[in-house]
């Protein structure tokens, strides 16, 4: 006899417990608002270190950098998990039929955070200072562009021209777009201490 009532009691417990448990998962689920991620907030991650030069064409001389840039600045791709590039402030590209010109198109109203927009000029002005001889950093996209003629088509568009086909290239153009009306003025040697790798925008 007392078998069969520890039997029913531990049943009667176990199904109290699963009801227990679906009733708050299905509230939990019926209460939570539809949609993407809210705008705006705080977004807070540590690290041991501090940040030195917060510019793309100097982050990989710091792990702090690289984490800030990464968050900061955009390129013309970002590559996904599989080491694939696809689009970022590029919109598209095409590529000539000897696989020697790329056409990037900019995506339409890109603005830097000081108001300003964000153009080719920008994008020529970035890659022509990463293959800059004074340019002590040296990043790898300047090796994959040297010897390319890099011209702005129109407010929005760019054309790299290699010396020959080159099908990885949208994968190298990860490097953070730079602002040339903040940095247009500045010499490449006085690049490295400029405030703007304290203060980017």
């Amino acid at each position: 006899m007392r078998t069969y009532r520890g039997r029913w009691l531990f049943l009667i417990v176990l199904l109290a417990g699963v009801l227990a448990f679906t009733g708050v998962w299905y509230f939990a689920s019926a209460n939570k608002e539809e949609g993407g991620p809210d705008a705006g907030g705080f977004y807070v991650e540590g690290m041991a270190g501090a940040p030195s030069r917060v510019n793309p064409l100097f982050a990989a001389d710091n792990a702090v950098d690289q984490s800030l840039v990464s968050l900061v600045f955009a390129g013309l791709t970002r590559l996904d998990d599989k080491g694939i590039a696809f689009p970022d402030l590029a919109e598209t590209w095409t590529l000539s039929q000897d696989g020697t010109v790329y056409t990037f198109r900019l995506r339409p109203n890109l603005f830097w955070h000081d108001g300003k927009p964000l153009t080719a000029d920008d994008v020529v002005f970035t890659y022509d200072l990463a293959r800059s001889a004074g340019l002590t950093a040296r990043v790898e996209v300047a090796r994959v562009l040297e010897g390319a003629t890099i011209t702005k088509l129109d407010a929005l568009t760019v054309s790299i021209a290699l010396p020959r086909a080159y099908a990885p290239l949208p994968a190298y153009l990860t490097l953070g777009i730079l602002p040339v009306h903040l940095l247009g003025g500045i010499s490449v040697a006085q690049l490295m201490d400029s405030p703007f790798n304290q203060h980017p925008v």
